[in-house]
């Protein structure tokens, strides 16, 4: 078993209003190589309001395994989340997640 590492960046963009969801695929992790199990760990995060004087009720970042993926299995794909709130929980903001893909490679 060989375990290979990727430092994957997902970026939220300006404008967004509530939960952000959003699969994200990893970069190949070798020509001919094909990826039996994966992971993802959460590596770091910014979030912060387009508009400044926020108070925050809620502060929210999740990254999940998905899948390798059946067309190129030497891919996988992972599911990003977020969420920053105020009391109205009606403010955009933006931010970018990192992640830490680990791969079992055959």
């Amino acid at each position: 078993m060989a375990l290979r590492v990727q430092h994957v960046g997902a970026t939220i963009p300006n404008g967004t209003v509530g939960r952000y969801s959003e699969l994200w695929p990893s970069d190949s992790f070798g020509q001919g190589v094909v990826v039996r199990r994966g992971w993802v760990a959460l590596n770091g995060f910014k979030l912060e309001y387009d508009n400044p004087d926020h108070e925050i009720r809620v502060i929210e970042v999740d990254v999940d395994f998905n899948n390798v993926l059946a067309q190129e299995p030497d891919k996988v794909a992972f599911r990003v989340e977020a969420n920053l709130a105020d009391k109205n929980r009606d403010d955009p903001y933006h931010g970018y997640i990192q992640t830490l893909v680990i791969a079992e490679v055959a």
